[in-house]
């Protein structure tokens, strides 16, 4: 099995988790909703995955797809799928050497789940260059792995027999629940060490305006949410 069909098949392991994992699409929409009633959404994804971003929007709304993917298999077996659909268009490569600038103008930058796979290092140039695309609307989405959600998680996953646990082991799981990020190891681009509330400063050094908006709830309180969503504004 290719790792798009692990990621796929793993999407819709049962139905927690995929209501987990449909609440940023629900929240995507909402946005596209209020703020692009009566036209087309030119849309820009880093991180474009199996395509679930492109099939969610290209149902309800009419919208000009173009994203950026730099997993080879990812890649090639998206773009078998839509290559010959008129309004989609990827591309496969490095999302911080990437040429944003060369792009027509876009309505609309998403990133769901893709930002904690990138070294921290990195983000502040990607979403400077990110903003050179001229878009008005970004919608971010990145995991909670700190506080008391993580070991929510972990220890749900492990009942489960799902995996996502697996690249934690049990004390860094405690420790993170606890805030202390600095008893385990440094962030590098998985979930492990991943904090959001770090992103949310960046985001905020960068953007006019930052909505944070708390998943799967957006009533629960950030130390319960599963993920955290961004609609950053321009």
């Amino acid at each position: 099995m290719s790792l798009p069909e692990d990621y796929s098949k793993a999407l819709q392991f049962n139905s927690i988790i995929r209501f987990l994992h449909s609440i940023r699409y629900k929240n995507l929409k909402k946005i596209c909703r209020e703020h692009f009633t009566d036209k087309k959404i030119t849309v820009f994804e880093i991180g474009a995955g199996i395509g679930k971003t492109y099939d969610e929007l290209n149902e309800l709304f009419s919208i000009e797809y173009y994203g950026i993917e730099s997993v080879h298999s990812w890649f090639f077996d998206l773009n078998r799928k839509h290559e010959n659909k008129k309004n989609f268009r990827l591309f496969h490569g490095d999302v911080y050497e990437f040429d944003y600038a060369s792009f027509p103008d876009i309505n609309l930058v998403v990133a769901l789940e893709t930002f904690e796979h990138i070294h921290t290092s990195r983000i502040e140039k990607i979403l400077n260059d990110l903003k050179k695309l001229n878009a008005r609307h970004y919608f971010f989405s990145v995991p909670a792995e700190i506080g008391p959600s993580i070991l929510i998680k972990n220890i749900a996953s492990f009942l489960m027999g799902y995996n996502r646990h697996e690249e934690y082991t049990w004390r860094e799981t405690f420790l993170a629940s606890m805030y202390r990020l600095d008893l385990i190891p440094k962030h590098s681009g998985g979930h492990l060490g991943f904090d959001w509330r770090s992103f949310y400063s960046t985001l905020q050094h960068n953007f006019d305006r930052v909505t944070l908006i708390r998943s799967p709830f957006a009533l629960i309180p950030s130390f319960a949410a599963t993920s955290i969503h961004f609609h950053c504004t321009l």
